[in-house]
Formats: C-alpha cells, sequence, structure tokens
C-alpha cells in the first residue's frame, strides 16, 4: 500500500514540476493542487522529507503568483517536518523562504525569527556561505524594522565571509545592504560610496542589467528623502551609459525611471516628455507589456496636466496592449485609473462596463484583494444605478471569494454580508435579508466598531418589524439605541421602536417614543421628519 501511495504521490508531483516549466504567469496556479495531492499522499505513506519538498514546491509557485502570505503559511508547514535534523538543507530553504514571504508581507517580526532560524541551522551544519546568505536577509528586515547599527553589523559579517571566498556578486549585495544602512543611519555621503561601490562591481563583472538596477535603487533612495537633483543625476548618468552601449531596453527603463522622478517632484511636463521617450524605445523593440506601463504613466502625467480625455485614450489602449501582453496586472491597474476618470466625468454606463473589464482583469492575475475591493466598487455602482440585480450578484461574488480565507477577508465579508442584506430587504426579500444581515453581525463579533454594529442592529430589527416579529424587533432596536452614536439613526430607531410598541399594543409607549423621535429630528433641522413623526404620534392620540 505504501508503495502505490509513493508511486501515486511522485505522478502527481512530476505533473506539477511539468506545468511550472511549461506554464507562466497566472497559468502556474494549476500546478499547486498536484502539489498538495502529492504532499498528502507521501504523508500518508510516512515520508515528511518528501512531504516537505513538495510543501516547498508549493510555496515557490506561490511566490511566483505573488501570493506571499499563501507561500509563507507552506513554507512554515514543511518547517517541523524536516527541522529535526532529517533534512537540515530543506530546513534551512523552508525558514529562509517563509521569512522572505514575512517580509514581503511586511511582518518584518516574524520574519526576523524565522531568518534567526534558517542562521542556527546554517551555522549548525557548518555551511558558511548559506549562513552569509542568511544574514543578508536578515539585514533586510533589521533595516524594514529601522535597526540600522545592527543591519550594519550582520551585513558586515555575511561580506567577510563573500569576500573570503571571493563571491563578488553576493559581495555587493552586502554593499548595498551596507549603502542602505548608512543612509538609514543618516550618512547619506557614506550611502552613496557605497551604492557606487556595489553598482561598479557588478558592471566589471558584466553583469549590467544588475548594476543599473542598483543605481535606480539608488536614486530610489535619493528620491524617497526629497534629494531631487540627486537622483535626477543617477538617472541621466544610467540613460547617459545605455545611449553610449546602445542598449534599448535598459535605456527605456531608465527614462521610465527618470520620469517618475520628474512626476514626483511635480514637474508633470518633464514627466510627460520622458515616459514618451521611454514609450518610443519600447514601441521600437516591440515590446508590448512595457509599452502598456508606458502608456500608463503618460496617462497619469496628462491626469495631472488636466487633459482627461487625452489620458481617457492612453489608459484604454495600456489595457488594450496588456492584455494582448498578458500583463493582467497592469491591464488592472490601466483600467483602475480608467474607471476614476469615467466616473470624475459622470459617465456611469463606461464606468460600469469598465469596472467590470477590471474584475477580469484582476482575476486573471491572481489578485484576490483587489478582485474583492473592485467587485466591492462594482456592486455600489449597481446599487447607485439602481441596478440591485448586478448590485447583488457582484455582493455574492465578494462572499464567495472572501469565504477562502474568512479570517483574513473579516471586514469585507461583514461589509458584503451587510449590503447584500439591505439590497434584498429593498427588494421584498425580507427573510433572505434578515439572514445576510445576522450573519454580518455575527462576523463583527467584538470589533469594537460601534457605529456599524449600531446600523446592523437597526436594519435587523427593522426586517423583524415589517415581518411582524415586534418583540424580538424591540429587542435589537433597543441594543441598536443603546450602541448608536449617530443622531439622524437615532431618530430612525426610535421610530421603529414606537412602530413596534404599536404593534404590541402599547400606544402610550409608542407615542412617547415617537415624541423623542420628533425632538431629535427637530434638533437636526429636518423639519419633513419632524412633521412625518408627529403626524404619527398625533394618529396614535386620537
Amino acid at each position: 500500500m505504501s508503495d502505490e501511495l509513493i508511486e501515486r504521490a511522485n505522478n502527481a508531483r512530476r505533473l506539477a514540476l511539468m506545468i511550472v516549466e511549461n506554464r507562466s504567469g497566472p497559468a502556474l496556479a494549476a500546478a499547486i493542487p498536484h502539489l498538495h495531492e502529492a504532499a498528502s499522499l507521501f504523508a500518508s505513506a510516512g515520508r515528511p522529507v518528501r512531504q516537505a519538498e513538495c510543501l516547498i514546491d508549493c510555496a515557490r509557485v506561490h511566490e511566483r503568483l505573488g501570493q506571499h502570505r499563501e507561500a509563507a503559511s507552506a513554507y512554515r508547514e514543511a518547517l517541523p517536518l524536516v527541522e529535526d535534523e532529517s533534512d537540515l538543507s530543506l530546513a534551512i530553504a523552508a525558514a529562509s523562504g517563509a521569512g522572505q514571504a514575512l517580509l514581503a508581507l511586511h511582518d518584518s517580526e516574524q520574519a526576523t525569527a524565522l531568518f534567526e532560524r534558517a542562521a542556527a541551522l546554517a551555522d549548525q551544519v557548518n555551511d558558511h556561505l548559506r549562513l552569509a546568505q542568511v544574514r543578508l536577509d536578515l539585514a533586510r528586515c533589521l533595516l524594514a524594522r529601522g535597526e540600522a547599527a545592527a543591519a550594519r553589523s550582520i551585513a558586515t559579517a555575511a561580506l567577510a565571509t563573500f569576500s573570503a571566498y571571493r563571491q563578488t556578486q553576493q559581495r555587493a549585495v552586502c554593499l548595498e545592504r551596507l549603502a542602505e544602512a548608512a543612509f538609514q543611519a543618516g550618512d547619506p555621503a557614506e550611502g552613496a560610496r557605497l551604492y557606487r561601490e556595489a553598482a561598479e562591481q557588478l558592471h566589471e563583472l558584466g553583469r549590467i542589467a544588475e548594476a543599473d538596477a542598483v543605481l535606480a535603487r539608488w536614486a530610489d533612495v535619493e528620491r524617497d528623502r526629497a534629494a531631487y537633483d540627486n537622483a535626477l543625476r543617477i538617472d541621466r548618468e544610467r540613460i547617459a551609459r545605455h545611449e553610449a552601449s546602445g542598449n534599448r531596453a535598459l535605456l527605456a527603463q531608465a527614462f521610465l525611471h527618470l520620469g517618475l522622478i520628474e512626476a514626483k517632484r511635480r514637474d508633470q511636463a518633464a514627466a510627460l516628455a520622458a515616459f514618451q521617450r521611454a514609450r518610443a524605445l519600447w514601441e521600437a523593440l516591440e515590446d508590448q507589456s512595457s509599452m502598456a506601463r508606458a502608456d500608463y504613466h503618460i496617462a497619469a502625467a496628462l491626469i495631472a496636466l488636466g487633459e482627461r480625455d487625452d489620458a481617457r485614450q492612453r489608459l484604454e489602449q495600456a489595457a488594450a496592449l496588456a492584455a494582448a501582453a498578458r500583463d493582467h496586472r497592469t491591464e488592472a491597474e490601466a483600467l483602475a485609473s480608467l474607471v476614476a476618470v469615467l466616473r470624475a466625468a459622470g459617465d456611469e454606463a463606461g464606468t460600469a462596463a469598465t469596472v467590470q473589464r477590471w474584475v477580469e482583469a484582476l482575476r486573471a492575475s491572481g489578485d484576490r484583494e483587489q478582485e474583492i475591493a473592485a467587485l466591492g466598487e462594482l456592486a455600489e455602482l449597481g446599487r447607485r444605478t439602481g441596478r440591485l440585480d448586478r448590485a447583488e450578484e457582484a455582493l455574492r461574488e465578494v462572499i464567495a471569494l472572501c469565504q477562502g480565507d474568512p479570517q483574513r477577508y473579516r471586514v469585507q465579508l461583514v461589509d458584503a454580508h451587510h449590503h447584500l442584506g439591505v439590497l434584498m430587504a429593498r427588494r421584498g426579500d425580507l427573510a433572505g435579508g434578515l439572514e445576510q444581515l445576522q450573519r454580518a453581525l455575527a462576523l463583527l463579533g467584538e470589533i469594537p466598531a460601534y457605529a456599524l454594529r449600531a446600523h446592523l442592529r437597526y436594519r435587523i430589527g427593522n426586517c423583524l418589524l415589517r415581518l411582524g416579529r415586534a418583540r424580538e424587533a424591540q429587542e435589537q432596536l433597543q441594543e441598536a439605541l443603546a450602541a448608536c452614536p449617530d443622531d439622524k439613526l437615532r431618530a430612525r430607531i426610535l421610530v421603529d421602536l414606537g412602530n413596534a410598541q404599536a404593534l404590541l399594543g402599547q400606544e402610550e409607549s409608542a407615542i412617547d417614543f415617537f415624541e423623542q423621535a420628533a425632538r431629535v429630528a427637530e434638533q437636526q433641522g429636518d423639519v419633513r421628519a419632524t412633521q412625518i413623526i408627529r403626524r404619527q404620534s398625533g394618529a396614535l392620540k386620537r
């Protein structure tokens, strides 16, 4: 039986690795279920090391898809399977991989702990180069936490190891970490010297693109501290180098980067000129994805210059080029900007159609968080334009997406159930609306969102009231009143409490609630509401 399980596991893993080798982009996701199947089968066969290998493979696929949370989870699941010295090399890979995924999620505290575990394991097996690499990663964590002195110390230790082993490329990475630490510690002159040294070492190795990337990151650091002249000088040096060498791809990247710095310092005309230079170079290279990226930035500059019609055309062009190149991330960004332009122009039909395209691009890119946000916008648009069917459909899609990770998307789930409940009640499905609102309240739990809690309890009470369940409605409405920080909502709650009391035959109590509601509305200056409420009260008095 064990041999059969192992054979099935090997087949599943082979199929997954073939997918990884032959596909790219979102299509890589097809490998994940096969790797999970292989891991499960190896676990059943009592092969924890092979199970860990599959989990690490799965984590690497998640990384390539930009799914860092899922990658961290898979790496952490693999770690205890091999940390007991059954395969310390895999354990180091799992711990450092989890650290890198968590660092991408900006969780530097947990990332630091995992890199420290990886460093201890590398030290245990006396693997000096692995230890130096983990130290480099740990230095990134320390920099993210603002601990420049500690980062400098650990990067210096890594530099000593890589220098001893003549690892020039890794030595350049150490120099860049030290440069970051110097800038963070308030020594820009030392930081500039170290960035320069790192770039020159890579250039001497013939790693031109990597050297150029170091210079671009140095320019970013100068830009972020508002030293725009320094940043522009670095980018112009990059441009001069690539013009001399004839490297049009790197030249285009340098012009795009220059445009971003010009935009940051609010010289939109200069930014536009730089983006257009980049765009012309990428067009000559027939690079559709990069052309789309340039068009997206050209549109941003046009919007800043007040030329919205031209910007709209550029964004349409960017989305079309990105779609043709299957660059769904750029397509989604272009469509998101196009939605904003159409909304500002009051083009609701165009906005609705573009939001739908935006959702589809996000789905193709695998960006679940942004897809949820876009579907929420589609629902709001449907509600505002009276397309309640479209709004309900979008909210149900949000709920389905969020249920894949309910803890992570708890807030979005509460919001979706709330709005779906309101829509269902509005079209007369009171029982369905009540169920959705109760789910939202249950999910809200102990989150101290008093205004939202008051709104939910009010809406639940209103549904119960309309269903003729006055006593239950009264309980919910009293809870809503106790939590309510909003006078406008308070008046509505008091009116429904009056209605509940009237249904229960408590006319005097009902009149009292109506009078309280009328006073609140009057204090707010809402004359019409005051008159309507007083008419209700007067009808009971007669």
